[in-house]
């Protein structure tokens, strides 16, 4: 697991470990703050690890023409060998696989972007109604829907990087399915 360290001033600690007494200590409280904020933005959880408890060990032998085939489907999608067969067994057993944590940080990174230009081109819509003025030069119908069919367009897409966010399942589907 990701460990996070952060630095704060002794007064604001000594409050927030007296608030975190009662929820579990700092781990579990700060732990529930970063799932509700990633569950506000849409970001799809994957449980917490059992810890009581080892995870199954599962060892298998391919061919080496095998073993060099998933080297080559995982490098082609930014896994490690064991990461890739790890999201093909929970894509079956779960029908979600969790995209790897750079993948996941990246699409989050994406997702907030387009949220912050979509609000701006929202923006400029609203400017280009505001300046329908008789003297304006601007084909103001024109220039409106292009920026209306932008917003549409990274609408689409914001939905799609959510989609994404919550496994993209297309890619470990079987053609029985």
């Amino acid at each position: 697991m990701t460990r996070f360290t952060i630095r704060l001033p002794d007064d604001l600690a000594r409050q927030f470990d007296t608030i975190a007494e009662g929820g579990g200590g700092r781990s579990a409280v700060l732990r529930e703050m970063i799932e509700r904020v990633c569950a506000a933005e849409g970001v799809m959880l994957p449980p917490l690890p059992i810890t009581d408890k080892p995870p199954d060990r599962i060892e298998i032998r391919l061919p080496k023409e095998d073993g060099a085939e998933l080297q080559r489907v995982a490098s082609e999608r930014r896994l490690k060998r064991t990461e890739w067969i790890v999201a093909l067994v929970q894509s079956r057993l779960r029908a979600a696989p969790v995209p790897p944590l750079d993948q996941l940080n990246e699409l989050i990174d994406i997702r907030r972007e387009l949220r912050f230009i979509g609000k701006n081109v929202n923006q400029a819509v609203k400017a280009l109604h505001a300046a329908n003025m008789e003297e304006s030069r601007l084909e103001l119908p024109r220039e409106a829907a292009r920026v209306a069919s932008m917003k549409e367009a990274i609408d689409q897409q914001i939905a799609a990087i959510g989609d994404a966010l919550r496994g993209d399942l297309k890619y470990w589907q079987t053609d029985d399915e």
